[in-house]
């Protein structure tokens, strides 16, 4: 690889995630991480929990480990679901019955170490015409065709959109891309894909070549997304600032659609900024709701500012300029989310209505965050929103996180202190170590439920617990610092190898050591972690049935234990049997 600034990337995500082997492996991994966040980006506006992309699920979707199929890695996006291939049938059925409308996003990558050539196309195409089901990966494949085959039947408000995309080690040549024989060997994979999943539009078909350039690019851009924005714009009308106390300033006024996209939107990038980390949703699920708004845009323009509740902003800083000019620190947007990517999606390539005006309320305050959410969730409360949309600005969170960065760990214990990330991206750039609410929920319920087999397979179940034991268990803040503390400092001295297996692991170490009725981290010694999770891994490799077949035995030819061995609810229970009988075993 000749760029040498995504070397040093890729190996810093390598560490990081703990991944060995050699360089072409991690890239491929993180060319899996990249594509996986750029797509999941374009459909809902947003990145994904970092929790939903672990290393294992970008490492159990390689197709290409016996030489025999172009594909590194294969997802589906629907929505803000993450699916994979590696994901157990039945797991993928329940997942299907949900999708209700919209569209399936199926993206399938292979990564090359060098050049590309016109073999790597035609091989996919034979793959899609030929069904290889003699190969266990192929025949997954197979399984995913048949489950888009019984949803179409059912519905015609399904869009299956199928992607292919090959990431390139070394620059090919752009007459390669103009060959004859490699353009033939193009068309005839996207007819072979849109064959495959009986898609009726050719739009709906991609396939993609991309450089390490723009692979690099692609990573610099999502670095760059969550940068904090401060623009100068001119209003239309302005209140003189209304002092609250304890609070800050408000300013009530217009602004015209045309100044409001400089504060909305990047035109040179061609993106949206990101201003709701406040807010308690970036998508309404129901698209009726911004079609309403572009309606009202469209035919009642004139009327918009009355017939629309606004935009709320929170600011560090307003400052006036001028007659009508302000400046405006640190934008975030509490109320108005819809309505903002509403007037996006008409005034991006259009300057025909860039005088309508919209109503803004603007507070400058700098107190803590706990304020600002409770802003967000008045201001929001009106409307329907779900467990999930609330978690981030509930006072109880914003609680939690001051309750983390003042937690007093050194001074007690080695263990490594670590952050709450409340909201995504909140800590890029820094050099902190931090858990996410996702990961947090599912180490809590992991802890203090033993429900290591749910945390494997859920998601959306698990954070519906965790706001549960919020609103219900008076120590939760301790629980979930205890929680949150114990996973980052046992799964940092997991093996990547048993990443699968870490829900349980963690459970049986510290279900083992802490009491669950007066817990206490230092109940844990960190110096015995590492010789704790070997035991566990030497436990679950040695669970035998009343056969005496092993329970979990090894996926890979390296000794990976699949996670979809771990899905019975009895295996937490099986597994700390033998972990005890093994730890009380004399020497």
């Amino acid at each position: 690889m000749q760029n040498p600034r995504l070397k040093g990337v890729v190996e810093r995500f390598a560490n990081f995630k703990q991944i060995q082997g050699e360089f072409w492996e991690k890239y491929q991994i993180f060319a899996n991480y990249i594509f996986l966040k750029d797509v999941f980006y374009k459909v809902n506006e947003e990145y994904p929990y970092e929790s939903l992309l672990n290393i294992s699920f970008l490492e159990d979707i390689n197709f290409g480990k016996d030489g025999t199929m172009a594909v590194d890695g294969c997802f589906l996006i629907y929505k803000k679901e993450i699916l994979h291939l590696g994901m157990d049938t039945q797991d993928l059925e329940e997942k299907f019955e949900k999708f209700t409308d919209g569209d399936l996003n199926i993206i399938l990558i292979q990564t090359k170490s060098g050049k590309l050539e016109p073999t790597d196309i035609s091989t996919l195409s034979d793959c899609l015409n030929a069904e290889f089901k003699q190969q266990t990966e192929w025949r997954k494949f197979v399984e995913l065709r048949g489950l888009c085959n019984n949803f179409l039947e059912k519905t015609n408000k399904i869009n299956i959109k199928f992607s292919c995309i090959y990431v390139e080690g070394k620059q090919t040549e752009k007459a390669t891309f103009n060959n004859s024989t490699f353009t033939v060997r193009v068309d005839a994979l996207k007819k072979a894909m849109k064959d495959y999943l009986w898609i009726p539009k050719d739009e709906y078909i991609l396939v993609d070549f991309c450089s390490a350039e723009k692979v690099y690019e692609m990573y610099e851009k999502q670095e760059q997304n969550l940068s904090i924005v401060s623009k100068t714009v001119n209003y239309i009308n302005i209140t003189s600032a209304i002092t609250v106390p304890d609070v800050g300033n408000i300013l009530f006024g217009a602004i015209s659609f045309g100044e409001l996209m400089k504060l909305i939107y990047d035109k040179e990038k061609g993106r949206r900024y990101e201003l709701y980390g406040y807010n308690v949703r970036d998508e309404v699920k129901n698209p009726a709701i911004k079609k309403e708004i572009i309606k009202t845009i469209t035919e009642q323009g004139e009327q918009f500012i009355i017939l629309n509740n606004g935009i709320t902003f929170i600011v560090d800083k307003q400052e006036k300029r001028g007659e009508r000019g302000i400046v405006l620190e640190n934008i975030r947007i509490v109320n108005g989310c819809q309505t903002c990517n509403a007037i996006v999606d008409v005034c991006k390539d259009t300057d025909d209505f860039n005088d309508r005006q919209v109503s803004m309320r603007i507070i400058e305050t700098q107190k803590d965050e706990i304020l600002l959410g409770n802003i967000t969730y008045s201001s929001n409360n009106q409307n329907a929103v779900t467990k999930e949309n609330l978690i981030s600005i509930a006072p109880k969170i914003f609680e939690l996180e001051k309750a983390f960065k003042v937690f007093d760990l050194e001074r007690t214990t080695p263990f490594e202190t670590v952050l709450f990330e409340r909201r995504e991206g909140q800590f890029r750039g820094q050099s902190v170590k931090y858990i996410d609410t996702l990961a947090l929920a599912k180490a809590y319920i992991s802890l203090w439920d033993g429900l290591p087999n749910e945390c494997l397979m859920y998601r959306d179940e698990i954070l519906e617990k965790f706001v549960h034991s919020m609103k219900n268990d008076e120590f939760f803040i301790k629980k979930s610092i205890i929680a949150g503390i114990l996973w980052h400092n046992i799964y940092k001295n997991t093996p990547s190898l048993y990443d699968n297996a870490r829900y349980h692991i963690f459970s049986v170490i510290t279900r083992n050591y802490i009491d669950l009725q007066n817990p206490e981290i230092s109940q844990l010694d960190f110096h015995k972690i590492p010789d704790e999770i070997q035991l566990v891994i030497n436990a679950i490799k040695e669970c035998k049935d009343t056969n005496n077949d092993f329970i979990f035995p090894a996926s890979t030819a390296k000794g990976k234990i699949h996670y979809r061995k771990f899905y019975p609810p009895t295996a937490l229970n099986e597994i700390d049997i033998k972990y005890k009988s093994l730890k009380n075993a004399p020497i």
